[in-house]
């Protein structure tokens, strides 16, 4: 599973002119959601083992997607990247 996270995050961090969001909506996709709930999730179930240090890992990409969002037209959306960036600082405080 790490594997596949690390091949989609790879494929979803690479620069496009226009920038990812422009090239998903010339495509007709965006994965933006989908790919902030999944590293959610994957980041909650590291952290729920008590393994801080791997949830941070993991959870810097959500940080990354909600830095990159100027405004989110999906309030689920923004509950995520929310939800995932309060996670991030928890497990940071409790990785230190």
């Amino acid at each position: 599973m790490i594997r596949e996270l690390r091949s989609l995050s790879s494929q979803c961090s690479r620069p496009r002119a226009g920038g990812n969001r422009d090239f998903c909506e010339r495509v007709g996709c965006d994965i933006s959601f989908d790919f902030a709930t999944v590293t959610l999730n994957y980041g909650l179930f590291v952290s729920n083992n008590d393994e801080f240090d791997g949830a941070v890992q993991i959870l810097k990409k959500v940080r990354r997607i909600g830095k990159g969002v100027k405004y989110v037209e999906n309030p689920e959306e923004d509950r995520i990247i929310e939800d995932g960036l309060c996670l991030f600082n928890f497990c940071e405080g409790m990785a230190k």
